[in-house]
């Protein structure tokens, strides 16, 4: 399992193929949706994991100059420590995605600011 502790910046890096092995056109873009444990009034219970008030966020990706290398950054001060899940995709691409999910760390002190 990954761990990263609230407050880190999260660089989301990703390449993606055709199924000719070319990357994407240019006019496609990219996405990473980030799905965290949220103590913050407008946070919801989401049906699939109904322990933990989650909230979501979807960012925009940017590609390098070569059109292969998509990244985008996420600030995981927004997080409560938990699990997180990210699922990044493509469009324009039928089925080009990627996903995962790592643990956020807290220590409450810190976060409490004692």
């Amino acid at each position: 399992m990954i761990y990263h502790t609230i407050g880190d910046i999260i660089t989301f890096t990703t390449s993606f193929l055709d199924a000719d092995g070319n990357p994407p056109e240019p006019e496609d873009t990219a996405t990473v949706t980030v799905v965290y444990p949220s103590s913050t009034p407008s946070s919801a219970l989401l049906s699939r994991d109904p322990g933990q008030p989650k909230a979501k966020e979807t960012l925009t990706m940017t590609v390098d100059t070569d059109g292969q290398i998509w990244t985008t950054t996420w600030d995981t001060s927004v997080s409560d420590p938990g699990t997180v899940f990210w699922y990044i995709k493509a469009t324009g691409l039928t089925g080009i995605a990627t996903q995962g999910s790592f643990i956020m760390k807290g220590n409450i002190a810190a976060l409490e600011g004692v």
